[in-house]
């Protein structure tokens, strides 16, 4: 059976959309908070080179324009904010909503790509005629995400020089001594957390009846080991791989899966952890994140960082909640 892509013609848009990821990404690093520019300008130009050739299957063209008004809406939060927007520490003004339902103020240099419900996300046609309202504590957030070295506790501040170079030298010559945590966070109006744990998410691991084809895919489906490890319950790939003999544990797609519990025995933190044969393979963790925000949260890091898997959730939740406000309308 042949990898190789039977419709060629998807190749400008899939390729527009690399450019477009790649510009938002480097933009995301220079927070936008002057309502008169039009933020992310790399965006713009780099989508210039971009054939707008019509797509198959009826896929939109994507043009210039089009790059230019992702940019925007990805990263133009901070220039929807009132004029009376409480401001940090750089004067500038904080983006604010509501998240979970409880007001926040996010501080425009650490957090990036924040959506509110009525963002347009990546459709095209959606994004030619996106007006954003001037927000209010009443603006339903939906996502966005930041960083911060665990060793510390310290965000990762992009109007900190200081940080900046920390954050290009963080990584070191093969990941093993990475600190820092990526933290992101999505909350769905129409489907908000309902439940205090993770067991279903469990449960849906252990369940070969949804494990897709070709069954076994041993990547996505675990059984509980007697091992503990940093005090998490240990899960694997089960089995062995007919073509190797080895263990699927050891195959270079395989994850490691750990469970933390409460005292009455729900799952209330999920790691799965790549088992690639690398100095630092990913991480990446789920948990129950305390009331009163109901969201949905997901970190990632290197695994040689699980150890630390309580600090890091710790350091996390405690930034998110530093983010709250009690001046909500």
């Amino acid at each position: 059976m042949t990898n190789q892509p039977t419709n060629t013609t998807r190749k400008p848009l899939l390729f527009a959309l690399c450019l477009a990821f790649a510009a938002l990404l480097s933009a995301c690093d220079k927070p936008q908070v002057d309502k008169a520019a039009k933020p992310a300008v790399q965006a713009t130009a780099s989508a210039a080179a971009v054939s707008s050739a019509p797509t198959a299957d009826g896929m939109p063209n994507i043009t210039a324009e089009d790059m230019g008004n992702l940019a925007r809406a990805m990263h133009g939060a901070a220039s929807q904010q009132p004029d009376d927007a409480p401001k940090d520490k750089y004067g500038q003004p904080y983006i604010i909503g509501n998240l979970g339902g409880v007001p926040v103020n996010l501080p425009s240099s650490v957090v990036s790509l924040v959506e509110y419900d009525d963002s347009p996300g990546w459709d095209p046609k959606k994004l030619r005629t996106y007006n954003p309202p001037t927000r209010s504590y009443q603006s339903v957030i939906t996502s966005f995400g930041f960083y911060f070295f665990n060793s510390d506790a310290q965000l990762l501040d992009n109007n900190d020089p200081v940080l900046r170079e920390r954050d290009d030298k963080d990584w070191g010559i093969d990941g093993s001594t990475r600190d820092k945590v990526g933290v992101h966070i999505i909350f769905d109006p129409q489907h908000p957390p309902k439940y205090k744990n993770l067991d279903s998410q469990l449960a849906r691991r252990m369940d070969k009846a949804r494990v897709e084809p070709p069954y076994p895919d041993h990547a996505n489906y675990f059984e509980k080991t007697a091992e503990t490890l940093y005090g998490l319950e240990v899960y694997i790939n089960p089995g062995t791989n007919p073509k190797t003999g080895k263990p699927w544990r050891e195959h270079e797609d395989a994850k490691d899966l750990f469970v933390g519990r409460d005292s009455e025995g729900h799952v209330q933190t999920l790691i799965e952890c790549s088992n690639k044969p690398i100095p630092a393979p990913a991480c990446l963790q789920y948990f129950v994140f305390p009331s009163p925000i109901a969201i949905n949260i997901k970190m990632d890091y290197v695994r040689p960082q699980l150890s630390q898997w309580q600090s890091i959730q710790r350091n996390a939740i405690q930034f998110l909640t530093n983010f709250q406000t009690n001046t909500g309308e």
